[in-house]
């Protein structure tokens, strides 16, 4: 007892900020109750462009997007996610296992955007510190994208970490924290090209006419931006291919918009529906933080309306908005409780109940809107799908599956099924075409209300659903699956940087339908 001690003083424990070990816990306790509770996809790309390619490159077997085939996209975080399912498969077992080890893993990472807040904070006070962990902590929109492998999220909690460190005092913008905000703004960029403005407005912010800070800064972001460009060099020929392909498709070619157009306000038209009655309390918060704040709210201002102005546009790529801003309405209800809590010096119990019921307020606030439309329908999306693979998944004869009501973006693909088995999409769909190549399967994923086109020797195995006719059901036959050469199928996966339909016919089918998301 005296060596450990010795070794481990009781004094050293009072060293350690409770405050924010018990927001982390809490964070991420709440974090792993909603991947638990609720198992979803937000989007085709959470699954195809970073799952899905990821364990293509460990275990072989993958759909491949069209980004894939042209190499518009960089292979980094697919391939850090695949190597979590390598290491996890071995001992979780099927997808569920490795799936949920790889969704804590991003979830664990999203703690450190807590952190920066919480210690940014405490450079104001403590209730500044509290609130502005608390809320990034619990608020409902870190919480449902905190699991997620989107490079939008991933570089979300990058550029947190990044504005608080650069948040802070002149004097204080010296040595290690340039380069580290230097690691964080180019890392950021390289997570997700889109941010660039943002970045940009934030490393001129820092950098002032201080060549100094600029060349720390640069330091900084060349590991970042040099592992990227490797990255790309070895898979794709050329460093940087997928960055300069992302710009050429997207802003010379129009590719995105091919996926769906949105007028230039409908960011803004989808905050205010998300944050719905909030709405007015956040944009006053907000203005009141103004000039405290300022560098957090352009910066989301030049993402904003970057994003703004391309004409496809998806909720997700405008989190890193979202997220500044409710850092900046947290630190403004702190301004606020602070003020209140100076007025009231004589009586400490009011000022503290005063944080209390703000704290309150963030929670509640947040949990309304969390489950209440149009946001609540986010949770459940792709749900019953998942369900659905993780069935077939169990299934030991399973040898072929037909995709008769979903086309393959809507489905979890081989991340969700981990199973050496083809899938395979009908060119029109009927019962008839379905009896012409029955041969080649023994499962069907589609509609409750579909059941009916199939023979008897089909039984249904399970709906996953609330009994209606668009129910996600699985039916399965007994006996072997033959392959059919006029009937390919779709899946198999090239090797890196050879050219997939080469070696997968159905590619062409499967690369890019013309209304699949992009």
């Amino acid at each position: 007892m005296n060596k450990l001690s010795r070794r481990f003083p009781l004094s050293q424990i009072h060293k350690y900020d409770w405050t924010l070990i018990g927001l982390l816990l809490g964070a991420l306790l709440v974090r792993l109750a909603a991947i638990v509770k609720f198992p979803s996809l937000h989007f085709p790309d959470e699954n195809f462009q970073l799952f899905e390619q990821g364990h293509r490159y460990f275990f072989g077997r993958g759909l491949v997007p069209w980004e894939f085939t042209v190499g518009s996209r960089s292979p980094v975080v697919p391939f850090l996610l695949g190597l979590v399912f390598a290491a996890a498969e071995p001992l979780t077992g099927g997808p569920e296992g490795y799936l949920f080890v790889a969704r804590l893993l991003l979830a664990l990472s999203s703690l450190a955007g807590v952190a920066a807040v919480y210690r940014m904070g405490q450079r104001v006070s403590p209730t500044h510190a509290v609130l502005g962990g608390l809320v990034t902590a619990t608020w409902f929109e870190f919480v449902y994208f905190a699991g997620r492998p989107l490079t939008e999220v991933l570089a979300t909690t990058v550029l947190l970490v990044g504005l608080s460190l650069a948040s802070v005092s002149e004097r204080e913008l010296i040595g290690r924290r340039l380069t580290y905000i230097g690691f964080c703004f180019g890392l950021c960029v390289m997570l997700r090209l889109q941010l660039l403005p943002g970045i940009l407005i934030a490393w001129i912010w820092v950098g002032r006419s201080q060549v100094e800070r600029w060349a720390l800064m640069a330091v900084g972001a060349l590991m970042p931006v040099a592992v990227f460009g490797i990255a790309d060099a070895v898979v794709w020929g050329e460093p940087f291919h997928s960055y300069f392909e992302t710009v050429r498709l997207n802003l010379f070619q129009g590719v995105a918009s091919d996926f769906g157009t949105a007028p230039f306000d409908w960011y803004l038209r989808l905050l205010a529906a998300h944050w719905s009655y909030a709405t007015p309390l956040l944009l006053l918060l907000i203005l009141l933080r103004t000039r405290s704040s300022a560098l957090w709210i352009l910066v989301a201002l030049g993402i904003l309306l970057t994003h703004s102005a391309i004409p496809h546009k998806e909720y997700r790529f405008i989190f890193p908005v979202a997220a500044c801003l409710i850092v900046v309405a947290a630190m403004a209800s702190a301004d606020l409780s602070e003020s209140l809590r100076a007025r009231r010096r004589r009586w400490a119990p009011a000022a503290r109940l005063i944080t209390f019921l703000i704290a309150c307020t963030w929670v509640g606030v947040s949990a309304v809107l969390a489950f209440a439309p149009p946001f609540r329908a986010e949770w459940f999306t792709s749900r019953d799908v998942i369900e659905a693979e993780f069935l077939l998944a169990k299934q030991s004869s399973l040898c072929g599956i037909l995709l008769y009501d979903y086309p393959w973006w809507e489905t979890g693909g081989y991340a969700h099924l981990h199973r050496n088995v083809p899938f395979y999409e009908l060119p029109e769909q009927s019962s008839a075409n379905a009896s012409r190549v029955a041969g080649a399967f023994n499962a069907v994923l589609l509609k409750r209300s579909s059941v009916a086109d199939f023979p008897r020797e089909y039984t249904l195995l399970k709906c996953m659903g609330a009994g209606g006719a668009e129910d996600v059901c699985v039916m399965m036959r007994n006996g072997n699956c033959t392959r059919i050469p006029q009937f390919p199928s779709c899946g198999v996966a090239p090797a890196v940087n050879s050219d997939p339909s080469a070696s997968d016919p159905c590619l062409t089918q499967f690369s890019r339908p013309p209304d699949a998301p992009g």
